[in-house]
């Protein structure tokens, strides 16, 4: 999950960067500079690791959930059978869920996903809650990133660990995602303080 989730996010990267660079800049030469680098790239560590078994793995593995006919489950590690557990206990319970940490006393301790982990925890209520906390920092972040570039790093920061949790790991340990998260929702402070300290 790892490998699919570092891929993923890698491809949101560079085509986030990309649609910025058109969107914002409207800078086309460099956007078609960056299309042919990145072909080039790929080419050469192609044939680089063509021969690698280890990177070969690596692709294998990446891909293997991908069949002729869709998502082949038999390469997702064996998280069909959690998918469906986990949505027969949001079926039983699908308001309030079981509870932070509650999923581990009804069979389900990871979904591997972040959605159906917060359906199990907490139901549509807590899904609510986590919908409105994305929505307010989003905002903010775009007004941020407006005023000041800089700012892309949060949004790459917060993408790391949110495609990594539709794959993987436990949302209360994606430490880079809560850090975006409640930097950006605070940063105003943090910056009246900075800015004072220019100014002093």
């Amino acid at each position: 999950s790892g490998g699919r989730g570092g891929f993923l996010l890698i491809l949101v990267t560079i085509i986030s960067i990309f649609a910025y660079m058109v969107i914002k800049e409207h800078n086309y030469k460099l956007f078609i500079g960056g299309i042919l680098a990145i072909a080039v790239i790929w080419l050469i560590c192609g044939k680089l690791i063509s021969n690698s078994v280890l990177f070969g793995e690596g692709f294998e593995r990446i891909f293997e959930f991908l069949g002729d006919e869709g998502i082949n489950w038999e390469g997702t590690s064996g998280r069909k059978e959690i998918y469906d557990l986990a949505l027969e206990r949001i079926s039983a319970s699908p308001v309030f869920g079981y509870g932070i940490t509650g999923g581990s006393y009804v069979g389900v301790s990871s979904c591997h996903n972040f959605f159906l982990e917060i359906l199990v925890e907490g139901g549509v209520a807590y899904l609510c809650f986590w919908i409105a906390l994305f929505v307010l920092f989003l905002k903010k972040l775009r007004k941020k990133i407006a005023t000041e570039r800089a700012y892309l790093l949060f949004a790459v920061i917060f993408l790391g660990d949110f495609i990594n949790l539709m794959f993987s790991t436990i949302y209360l340990r994606a430490t880079a995602m809560w850090f975006a998260i409640f930097y950006i929702l605070n940063e105003k402070k943090v910056f009246c303080i900075e800015k004072e300290g220019r100014n002093a």
